[in-house]
């Protein structure tokens, strides 16, 4: 299960500042550190890390590694496992896994009064995120995935999920597409939908409709990209 585990949640190329939310205990040490009654230091793999924290227990933690995601031995008040159970920082939430099948994990989330939240844990590229169920997990982890993606991927994956500008998708799809692909606005959105009197929940288009209202708006350079893709 340990080498289950550490496939899962390891990350090639890891480099980044993140700021560790609110509510756990202790001193990171190793991967990262916080200095605070209420933090917990979050580094990734193999590492260096620093960290410094306030009494409401915010930590930031530079963090470069190359293997998984694992709390240090001195964290949560010096508690590497609960109830037997061995703790990970997944997305900046300390969780322990049980059981994994392909890009999804069960597990449960160790909270601020140290009991546990069940959960599912999904990992696409690599983006991890936690659900209530399995689809709700991957979805958002989809989503986290495409947002961090290059642009050039991001057009290619568009592509390869629309084959065809005749394909057809729910309007909700091509609204969080555009935000994906130019990185729109909510309202900017809404207006979209607004002018050519979408119903997001219900309402279908083709990819066509949808490059063609939107090629003059916001993102117009990105939409373009996108419609050469097609030879249009």
């Amino acid at each position: 299960m340990e080498d289950l585990i550490k496939t899962f949640l390891e990350v090639i190329n890891f480099s980044t500042v993140q700021n560790i939310p609110e509510g756990f205990f202790g001193n990171g040490t190793g991967l990262g550190c916080g200095n605070s009654d209420y933090s917990y230091g979050r580094g990734n793999g193999k590492g260096e890390g620093v960290g410094t924290g306030d009494i409401i227990g915010r930590a930031n933690i530079i963090g470069i590694g190359s293997e998984y995601n694992q709390i240090s031995e001195n964290n949560l008040n010096g508690v590497l496992s609960v109830d037997g159970r061995k703790i990970y920082i997944i997305d900046e939430i300390p969780t322990a896994i049980d059981n994994i099948k392909g890009s999804i994990a069960i597990g449960k989330i160790l909270q601020a009064d140290m009991s546990w939240k069940q959960c599912y844990i999904a990992r696409v590229g690599n983006s991890f995120a936690h659900g209530e169920t399995s689809h709700e997990a991957f979805k958002d982890a989809t989503a986290k995935d495409l947002v961090d993606m290059p642009f050039v991927v991001k057009i290619k994956r568009f592509k390869e999920r629309f084959p065809s500008l005749d394909d057809t998708a729910q309007v909700s799809e091509f609204y969080n597409w555009h935000n994906t692909l130019t990185g729109s606005c909510k309202m900017g959105r809404k207006h979209w939908l607004n002018e050519h009197g979408y119903n997001m929940d219900t309402d279908i288009s083709t990819v066509r409709n949808f490059l063609e209202q939107t090629k003059n708006d916001y993102g117009s350079n990105a939409i373009t990209k996108v419609l050469e893709l097609y030879n249009c």
